[in-house]
């Protein structure tokens, strides 16, 4: 489970890590943080962070999760 974890975890970042470095501009930055809540909004904000949605499941019941998880949002 932690491998999956740490996996899953560095995908996010890396997608992210993309998503972001195509931006050139502070309204691109804008309009990435608008397209984050509109596609929030649309599903009544079920679907937030994936890595603080996986944090929220896991972090609670396993130390181990808990630390992997929190080297991820250092990162």
């Amino acid at each position: 489970m932690h491998a999956v974890i740490a996996l899953r975890g560095q995908q996010i970042i890396e997608r992210e890590t993309q998503r972001l470095g195509r931006l050139n501009s502070y309204n691109g930055l804008i309009r990435r943080r608008n397209a984050l809540i509109q596609a929030n909004a649309l599903q009544n904000g079920a679907y937030g962070c994936a890595l603080g949605s996986i944090a929220n499941e896991l972090a609670d019941q396993d130390e181990e999760a808990r630390a992997i998880l929190a080297d991820l949002f250092k990162t």
